[in-house]
């Protein structure tokens, strides 16, 4: 199986705005990932009936390529462990 370039970014909202790491996956092997963080103020009228009409900024726009995925921040985070009996 031959795998084509492919770009994978993932994000995460911070309390001041926005980070992401792309990393871009070739055939002959996988890049150096590229970070960046940017200030994003998101309006506190929005609600999920006009989250259509809010748009990205363009700058940060240009940086979301490929696969996108959302994280959460560890510090938002509640895990449980539990053990099973196998």
């Amino acid at each position: 199986m031959r795998i084509r370039d492919k770009i994978i970014t993932a994000t995460c909202r911070t309390e001041n705005g926005i980070e992401w790491t792309c990393q871009k996956v070739k055939p002959d092997g996988v890049e150096a990932p590229e970070q960046g963080c940017l200030p994003l103020s998101i309006p506190d009228d929005l609600t999920e009936g006009s989250l259509d009409q809010f748009q990205l900024p363009p700058e940060l726009a240009e940086h979301l390529k490929g696969d996108i995925t959302v994280a959460v921040r560890t510090s938002e985070l509640l895990m449980r462990t539990m053990k099973f009996p196998t």
